[in-house]
């Protein structure tokens, strides 16, 4: 997804105000995508990006559940 993730962040970002959050969670990938998304949240504030080492044996459900406990909405 890192040749799209900036335009598809930046299409949401720039759609919202500071009431809101984008949450991007980074559980080990290996496309660029963490080095775009920190990019973007130095000029977002409305960003949040948190990387978490890559373990093997988690499973996706348990990365958009760390993403819901770090929500501060």
């Amino acid at each position: 997804m890192g040749d799209t993730l900036e335009k598809s962040l930046t299409s949401v970002l720039d759609q919202i105000d500071d009431r809101f959050e984008v949450i991007f969670v980074d559980d080990g990938s290996s496309d660029g995508s963490l080095i775009i998304a920190e990019s973007l949240a130095e000029k977002y504030t409305t960003l949040r990006v948190i990387s978490l080492p890559r373990e093997n044996g988690r499973k996706l459900g348990i990365t958009r559940n760390k993403s819901i406990e770090l929500a501060s909405g």
